[in-house]
């Protein structure tokens, strides 16, 4: 498996589209991702069609895939796809919410260069929604609630009031939430 960066992308970008290579196989409505379809059922490598079998050699060939001898393709390490894909799907992990056993790949992981870690207490998206609600460092159109009530400049009506308020308190709410589950991978 490459060692940079670019891994956790592939694996996200070949295991997790969900308009994959395989969707919508055997004439199915079916929207499950590569990840998924390899863990519910096998799949043999003689049952591809002949469009599927150059994007299933570059997968192999990235060491993501192996077929084996009885001709089934198989994930070579599904850990490591199961951490790509909670990385595609949330951004970022929080380290002890998984077992011993994943923790321990994704310290691999941290090692070898492929995943980074974060001391911060929010996440990068996380970090913006509270900027949207709370500053205009980033949004020009935020709610800008640190600032609104400034110097008594409350002459907004009691709906905006409750509305500001509302707002506040669910970015209020979320700090002690994150404040338990420590810092993100």
């Amino acid at each position: 498996m490459a060692s940079d960066h670019r891994t956790i992308k592939k694996l996200q970008q070949y295991f997790f589209d969900r308009h994959g290579i395989l969707s919508g196989r055997n004439g199915s409505k079916d929207d499950r991702n590569l990840f998924q379809i390899l863990i519910a059922e096998p799949i043999m490598k003689s049952e591809l069609k002949d469009y599927q079998q150059h994007y299933f050699d570059l997968i192999i060939h990235d060491d993501f895939l192996m077929v084996t001898q009885n001709g089934e393709i198989k994930m070579v390490n599904p850990i490591t796809t199961f951490i790509a894909g909670q990385l595609h799907e949330n951004g970022c992990l929080s380290y002890w919410h998984y077992s011993a056993r994943i923790r321990l790949e994704i310290d691999q992981l941290i090692a070898e260069g492929i995943v980074d870690t974060s001391s911060k207490l929010f996440s990068e998206s996380e970090a913006r929604y509270l900027n949207y609600y709370l500053n205009k460092i980033e949004f020009s159109n935020g709610m800008d609630l640190r600032n609104k009530y400034l110097h008594g400049s409350n002459n907004r009506t009691p709906e905006c009031q409750k509305m500001d308020y509302l707002y506040f308190l669910r970015t209020l709410i979320l700090n002690p939430f994150k404040t338990e589950e420590g810092p993100g991978t």
